[in-house]
């Protein structure tokens, strides 16, 4: 089953329509496409907009105010272009898509044809002048209320909304959303100084709403970096409380651990001293403060982009300490040291396989570069070594790609395959 997107704008309202389509050929939302293909194509117009072009071209009066009898109110009449901010085709960044006018009308449109377990976020441009930046002119869809807001630490860049695009078979990202009736853990703001990375670190502690010191068997316990962004985008307190009261997973403390922009690339770029610091000072503080588990098994690090890589290098490095790696969209085609791409598949390839257990997924729109690997196919690439050495993986490709709504709805999926 694929699915019809098109974009719709009438005046400065905009729409989402999809729709479902049957085709002679079947892709299944499990089947792996081949390296190169995209999976989202073109395609001229979808049944409705050559449905209405039919309709106006045969003389009826009613066809565009039926067309647009689910928008609120009509847009502004000096709409001179409008282009749509999506990852739809197979580019580096986001570059405008223009969308075309059916003339006479207040209609603009464009149409692809994707998979129907499609997630991403997409805004609009509308009077885009050369050499205007389209990023700062986004505007939302006015008429989808489908939208997050994606903050970054420190206020910079600004915060930005996007509108959802949300094909009908999408994961479900639900487990988010604070639910009434569900009990609330606490967040707790801490800062370690440490002697290792000579500074002061920032990091959250997530405690269930059962929580207990006097426990006899200690807390689950989860490390996540980028913990800024984890509150933010993944809203992992809400998602950890859902989880718990559902039985989906056992009550588990999490320790979100903050990597600003300053040190996030020395933290998370496979760096010896980070492990350290993480072994050597916030661990034992973590087990002196919390009542938290002991055993590597019961213990799992995660992240997303470097952060779901460099979650794989300490457990590679002390798998004593940690059992379970959580790594979502993880920059495995990166390299250091003597290795120009893939440092960590070389690296788990030449070492004795450890009790290590992974939940790894890439987007399928992450399958563009502008130098070596895609991150798909590195990611790909870091699975094949685990699986050949014998490891246990849970690998997903996703309908989505490089941003925090596609995590949203993966991470406790992550989590559910590796807390069980």
């Amino acid at each position: 089953m694929l699915t019809a997107l098109t974009i719709l704008v009438f005046g400065l309202a905009v729409g989402l329509m999809i729709q479902e389509c049957m085709h002679s050929r079947t892709i299944l939302a499990q089947s792996t496409p081949s390296i190169d293909a995209w999976p989202i194509q073109p395609v001229q117009k979808s049944p409705s907009i050559a449905e209405l072009e039919n309709q106006l071209q045969l003389g009826a009066s009613h066809a565009l105010d039926d067309f647009w009898r689910h928008a609120a109110t009509r847009g502004a009449p000096n709409t001179q272009n409008v282009a749509l901010l999506a990852p739809l085709v197979k580019a580096p960044g986001l570059s405008p898509l223009p969308l075309t006018h059916i003339t006479s009308t207040d209609v603009w449109y464009s149409s692809w044809e994707m998979r129907n377990d499609f997630r991403f976020t997409y805004r609009f441009v509308v009077n885009l002048k050369p050499g205007e930046d389209p990023q700062r002119l986004a505007k939302l869809d006015l008429l989808n209320s489908h939208r997050m807001d994606v903050a970054f630490e420190g206020g910079q860049p600004a915060p930005a909304k996007f509108s959802i695009a949300a094909m009908p078979h999408a994961i479900e990202d639900g487990w988010s959303i604070t639910r009434l009736g569900v009990p609330s853990g606490e967040l707790e703001s801490h800062v370690l100084k440490s002697a290792i990375l000579a500074n002061e670190r920032r990091f959250w502690i997530y405690t269930p709403a059962s929580y207990s010191a006097k426990s006899p068997e200690g807390y689950r316990l989860l490390l996540l970096f980028d913990g800024f962004a984890y509150q933010q985008w993944i809203a992992v307190a809400a998602t950890l409380d859902n989880l718990i009261d559902a039985s989906k997973i056992p009550p588990i403390v999490a320790a979100l651990i903050d990597n600003p922009v300053e040190s996030r690339t020395s933290d998370l770029g496979y760096n010896s001293a980070f492990v350290s610091f993480l072994a050597g000072e916030l661990l034992p503080w973590l087990r002196t403060h919390f009542n938290v588990t002991h055993d590597a098994q019961k213990t799992v690090v995660g992240g997303y982009s470097m952060g779901g890589a460099a979650a794989a290098f300490p457990a590679l490095r002390r798998p004593d300490l940690i059992g379970n790696v959580l790594s979502q969209s993880g920059s495995y085609w990166e390299g250091h040291q003597d290795a120009k791409w893939e440092f960590l598949a070389e690296q788990y390839a030449n070492s004795p396989k450890l009790q290590l257990r992974f939940f790894v997924e890439a987007g399928l729109l992450e399958n563009v570069s502008k130098e070596g690997p895609t991150l798909l196919n590195a990611n790909r690439h870091f699975v094949q070594v685990l699986r050949s050495k014998g490891y246990r993986v849970d690998y997903e490709e996703v309908g989505g790609t490089h941003e925090p709504v596609h995590w949203r709805s993966t991470f406790p999926e992550g989590l559910m395959a590796l807390i069980k």
